[in-house]
């Protein structure tokens, strides 16, 4: 923005405008549409920490039950007979449906009380509606429990490989834990449960 010049008598000064007049035709931000964005990059990180989250408890928490009905299912195979094996199957089967089962209770029940929370607290500040509050909690609920799956899963093989490699104690559980949250991360991606979202209106 350039000053005018004005003379007086044999001198020449600067006008200097003030900061109000000079940038006044200057565009202005949408603060509401601001404010809207990081509403929705505050939800959507909220949904991913507890989808990781989940997916640890899980993984730390079924690990063992996985691990077990693994080793007895290949302990099984290497000394009984046939019937042994079948026997096997079906016990490690019931252990494997149950504790997913398990696991995903779980995960429903920490996703969808979490966005209850954080979206009531957004309907009552008004800037939520209720039905896309609604969307949030089903959809976080569902997360939920593929999280939990998925973290039972991933967490139970990676369990299981350390404990193949013959370690114990600690690193088993690290290992599981991080396996969790890996796996409620993949596990969600795989099923696409972002779409249910995007289908009932949420956000």
């Amino acid at each position: 923005m350039v000053n005018p010049v004005n003379n007086v008598g044999n001198k020449q000064y600067t006008q200097l405008k003030p900061p109000s007049e000079l940038y006044r035709h200057e565009p202005q931000h949408n603060t509401s549409y601001n404010q809207d964005a990081v509403n929705v990059m505050s939800s959507q990180s909220i949904s991913s920490l507890t989808q990781y989250g989940v997916g640890a408890l899980s993984g730390y928490k079924y690990q063992g039950e996985f691990v077990g009905a693994s080793q007895a299912f290949a302990n099984s195979i290497k000394t009984g007979g046939f019937s042994d094996v079948l026997g096997a199957v079906k016990t490690t089967s019931s252990t494997m449906i149950s504790t997913g089962a398990n696991a995903a209770g779980v995960g429903a029940l920490l996703g969808g009380g979490v966005s209850l929370v954080s979206n009531s607290i957004g309907v009552i500040s008004g800037s939520r509606s209720f039905q896309s509050a609604s969307a949030n909690v089903v959809t976080d609920s569902v997360q939920g429990a593929v999280s939990g799956i998925g973290g039972f899963a991933l967490g139970g093989v990676s369990a299981l490989a350390m404990t193949m490699l013959k370690f114990t104690g600690t690193p088993v559980i690290a290992v599981g834990v991080i396996g969790g949250a890996i796996g409620a991360s993949l596990a969600n991606k795989y099923f696409h449960t972002e779409h249910l979202r995007n289908a009932l209106g949420g956000y």
